[in-house]
């Protein structure tokens, strides 16, 4: 932000994915992504009820400085949504951010994030798409954020597309989804090709089909 207006965002990566570039090793602390990696690591073998932020914090005070408790918040809402996947081999998880800065006054920030279970062939067993779209209004040197907080898949009917006669978006991404299952990255890449997606999912979707084919090849 400036006098003059709002500078063109740009994303660098998440911090896992900066890596040393992140700076905390150059204030002489252990970097964010190798935290992160105690962290995940700790968690391994945890039962729900082992997952609380005090205990978690109490057990790695040695070995992770920074402030856990939204990870273990997200790491508890992933237990409960979890499902039960036959033949799956290999997981990967992947997001992206946007933003849309061409009105001086207003300001958007998109995040996908997919994720996929892959057999042990490649393909797709199982996958998750969702998208956070987050607004602020700017009045000179004021931004006001949205109340908004849920993403486009947690809002359901909410979203409002149903309200102008279309499908919903949530409805659309799950049909994305689920016909991603049998098939690998270079299958998904085509999607917008395919007669299947084109016939029912209208809204765009470009970044879901990068993020998708992105998590395929970064399963582990």
């Amino acid at each position: 932000f400036t006098d003059a207006g709002l500078e063109e965002f740009a994303a660098k990566g998440t911090k896992k994915e900066l890596g040393d570039a992140y700076g905390m090793s150059e204030k002489g602390l252990v970097e964010w992504d190798k935290q992160i990696a105690s962290l995940e690591e700790y968690l391994v073998g945890k039962t729900p009820a082992d997952v609380k932020a005090e205990t978690a914090s109490s057990d790695l005070n040695s070995t992770v400085s920074i402030t856990i408790d939204g990870y273990i918040e997200a790491v508890t809402k992933a237990i409960e949504s979890a499902v039960a996947v036959e033949g799956l081999d290999k997981v990967g998880t992947v997001s992206s951010v946007s933003a849309k800065t061409e009105d001086p006054e207003k300001v958007e920030i998109n995040t996908v994030v997919s994720a996929v279970g892959l057999d042990k062939d490649g393909k797709v067993v199982y996958a998750f798409a969702d998208e956070s779209q987050l607004k602020a209004a700017i009045t000179g040197a004021t931004v006001v954020a949205s109340e908004e907080l849920r993403t486009k898949g947690q809002q359901g009917n909410d979203y409002g597309m149903s309200k102008d006669g279309m499908v919903e978006w949530d409805q659309q991404v799950k049909t994305l989804v689920e016909w991603t299952k049998g098939k690998n990255a270079e299958e998904i890449a085509k999607a917008g090709d395919e007669a299947d997606v084109a016939s029912t999912v209208s809204i765009y979707i470009g970044g879901f089909v990068s993020t998708l084919e992105a998590a395929v090849a970064a399963a582990k």
